[in-house]
């Protein structure tokens, strides 16, 4: 597991993706910051319980969440977790957890800011 401190956003990519509208964009960045939140106390939840098929379903549906963004970090972490909570140890999952929600709290600091751009 890798140390991400800096997260990239492609907010480029994500402007695109909302056919160049700004207001579109600061919308997505807005339903993410409330998205992720809920997403990350599920998760918590679910790896707390041992529930390793919806640990899997949450990761998957960050992963695509993430991805709107081009935060490919993030992106890969999730994807770890989705492909391997099936069969690794709890103690694999409670860790990558831990990567997981470090990165999507750094990602939400950058998508505050730059919401007050």
């Amino acid at each position: 597991m890798t140390d991400h401190s800096e997260i990239v956003i492609d907010f480029q990519l994500l402007l695109e993706s909302m056919d160049n509208d700004p207001l579109l964009m600061r919308i997505a960045c807005k339903t993410f910051l409330t998205t992720s939140e809920k997403s990350l106390k599920e998760l918590s939840e679910t790896v707390a319980k041992n529930d390793r098929v919806s640990t899997a379903r949450i990761a998957h549906s960050i992963k695509s969440m993430v991805s709107t963004f081009g935060a490919t970090d993030i992106k890969e972490c999730c994807r770890e977790l989705e492909c391997r909570a099936s069969t690794a140890d709890k103690e694999w999952i409670d860790s990558q957890f831990t990567q997981l929600c470090m990165l999507v709290e750094n990602m939400q600091l950058v998508v505050n800011h730059k919401l007050e751009e």
